[in-house]
């Protein structure tokens, strides 16, 4: 019926509130009415006390007494004498009349009009004081007392009202804030939620549970997002691949007769100077072969199962595909300590780290300088250390190195992604991916992956 969580407290704190000041009221409406009967109905009968210890004091006559105090006398046989004669029935007080002492107690006169009678026995035999006052004066009084506890009711209960409706209000802003938060986060917006995961209560612990559902949203967001982008890097890297390969296998065979001619000229020709050019040609196609055959190998897909290979090939054949780019920026690069270590996994992702690893070294290294691949044997797993001698990360910049579309080149030189994914794939395999960087002395990055079981 009521769609708004802060109406529907509102009136339940309100009933509440208005059923439990009603039921209080009504209580001490009654307590109260019986307690000033109670009173009124104690006080005239001090008041018969208190005049009868005095005309026995002063040992007063009956005609003495009704005129000085003003009340009726009556004797045993219902005679009253006093201005009260003419209203009562003595006959009919008989009963009323106590043995000794004083009483107040319900009474008519003639007309049938409501009293209470306040009767006291005198020392005189037989004599009793009497004194009547009219219900309806009694139940004025005690109307106006009930008047005003209705009254302190009423402005009770207007100000529960606006105490309950207060309440309320203070009771449903932290639901509206996460509710607005939920607003604010369906609409892509994770910051300025107004939430406070500092109270003591039940609600501080719903808004750091709040808190903490935005924070696994926020990251699982951040986490598909840069999913899909390596996704997209990772297909037009397979698009390059495949057209890299379609150019090499282009160019095979026109550079396999080159060689075959070259091999002809070498073997025919009797000048020893078109012999030595024929062996460069036929050295120097070699040598591009060997390159187009690695190309057409880095250009296949991964993916397949894993299998045990040799970490020392797929150096070799990275050196190979790197060497060029060395040469063009008059770079050094040196193989030290090779090993015959065997690992699992896929060969062409790790020739894509490894590769990844020695380009950046390229860039980031100065003209006759040296970049060096290594590889360190250890009981359990191996590791392959590429390192140059170029200027180092900056301290600020390394704890980013490995976050996603984080770069220090320009949009020509790097998307940021090469070291990401480079991390995934060594810990696909088991392995870690590390680096170590002083500023002006070089980095050092570091492949360490599980030996091959036998």
């Amino acid at each position: 019926m009521f769609k708004s969580l802060t109406t529907r407290i509102s009136l339940t704190v309100t009933s509440l509130l208005i059923v439990s000041i009603l039921t209080a009221t009504w209580f001490l409406a009654k307590l109260s009415i019986e307690e000033r009967r109670s009173y009124v109905l104690d006080t005239l009968s001090y008041r018969s006390r208190i005049q009868n210890l005095e005309i026995t004091q002063r040992n007063m006559i009956p005609s003495k007494i009704i005129s000085e105090f003003g009340v009726s006398l009556v004797d045993s046989l219902g005679q009253i004498q006093g201005k009260l004669a003419s209203e009562f029935n003595g006959e009919e007080l008989l009963l009323s009349l106590p043995p000794s002492g004083s009483i107040v107690s319900e009474c008519s006169d003639k007309l049938g009009r409501s009293h209470y009678c306040s009767i006291s026995k005198l020392k005189e035999p037989n004599i009793w004081l009497l004194e009547a006052y009219p219900t309806s004066t009694i139940r004025e009084y005690l109307g106006q007392i009930q008047n005003q506890i209705l009254w302190f009711a009423l402005a009770l209960l207007a100000l529960s009202i606006v105490t309950s409706l207060l309440l309320s209000r203070w009771l449903s802003k932290p639901l509206k804030s996460l509710m607005q938060a939920t607003r604010k986060i369906s609409e892509g917006q994770y910051t300025d939620l107004a939430l406070n995961p500092n109270r003591k209560d039940e609600i501080g612990e719903l808004n750091k549970a709040f808190e903490k559902m935005i924070q696994e949203v926020r990251k699982r967001e951040q986490d598909l997002k840069i999913s899909g982008l390596k996704l997209v890097h990772s297909e037009r890297l397979a698009t390059i691949g495949q057209l890299g390969a379609g150019i090499a296998h282009e160019i095979k065979n026109p550079l396999t007769a080159m060689k075959g001619y070259a091999r002809i000229l070498n073997e025919k020709s009797n000048d020893a100077e078109l012999k030595e050019a024929s062996k460069i040609i036929i050295d120097e196609a070699d040598r591009c072969s060997a390159i187009l055959q690695q190309m057409l190998r880095f250009s296949r897909k991964g993916g397949g199962p894993e299998k045990a290979y040799r970490i020392q090939d797929v150096i070799d054949s990275t050196l190979l595909l790197a060497k060029s780019q060395a040469k063009s920026h008059h770079i050094k690069l040196i193989n030290l300590e090779k090993s015959d270590a065997i690992v699992r996994g896929e060969p062409q992702e790790l020739q894509q780290v490894l590769l990844n690893l020695i380009i950046n070294a390229l860039q980031a290294s100065a003209p006759q300088s040296e970049v060096k691949i290594q590889t360190k044997l250890q009981p359990e797993y191996v590791q392959l250390v590429v390192s140059d001698q170029g200027l180092g990360i900056p301290l600020n910049v390394q704890p980013k190195v490995f976050e996603a579309f984080f770069t220090t080149k320009n949009e020509e030189n790097g998307s940021g992604l090469g070291l990401s994914i480079s991390k995934d794939i060594i810990e696909k395999q088991g392995g870690q991916l590390r680096f170590q960087s002083r500023e002006g002395a070089g980095t050092e990055f570091e492949i360490s992956l599980p030996l091959a079981k036998a």
